[in-house]
C-alpha cells in the first residue's frame, strides 16, 4: 500500500525534493528514482508471473466447478503472502462440498 500511495503522489514528492535538496544531489535523486523504477516494475512483472501459473497450477489441481474463477482468484490472492493458499483452499473445500457428486463419465446405463 506505501508503493501505491507513493507512485500516486510521485510528482509532489519530487518536487518537495528538489525543493529540499542542494542542486549537487539532485542528478544523485534522480538516478535513484530510476532505479527504484527499473526494480519495481521487475518486481510487479514477477508477482505478475507467479501470480498467473499459481492460478494455472490451482486450474490443474482441481476437479471442482467453477474452477478457472478459483484460479484467477487465488493467482491475484497469491500476491499476499499465505492469503493466496488460504483463499483458494477455502474456495475450493466451499464448492467441493457444496458441488453434487461427479456422475458416471463413461455414459453410464
Amino acid at each position: 500500500m506505501l508503493v501505491l500511495f507513493m507512485l500516486l503522489g510521485a510528482d509532489k514528492s519530487i518536487n518537495a525534493a528538489l525543493n529540499f535538496l542542494p542542486l549537487k544531489y539532485v542528478e544523485t535523486l534522480f538516478s535513484v528514482i530510476y532505479e527504484v523504477g527499473v526494480v519495481l516494475g521487475k518486481f510487479i512483472r514477477g508477482q505478475s508471473i507467479e501470480a498467473f501459473f499459481v492460478g494455472v497450477m490451482f486450474l490443474s489441481a482441481l476437479g471442482v466447478n467453477f474452477a478457472l474463477i478459483i484460479g484467477i482468484i487465488v493467482g491475484i490472492a497469491n500476491m499476499v503472502p499465505y492469503l493466496g493458499l488460504l483463499v483458494g483452499t477455502v474456495l475450493a473445500l466451499a464448492i467441493e462440498i457444496i458441488q453434487p457428486p461427479a456422475s458416471n463419465f463413461c455414459g453410464g446405463s
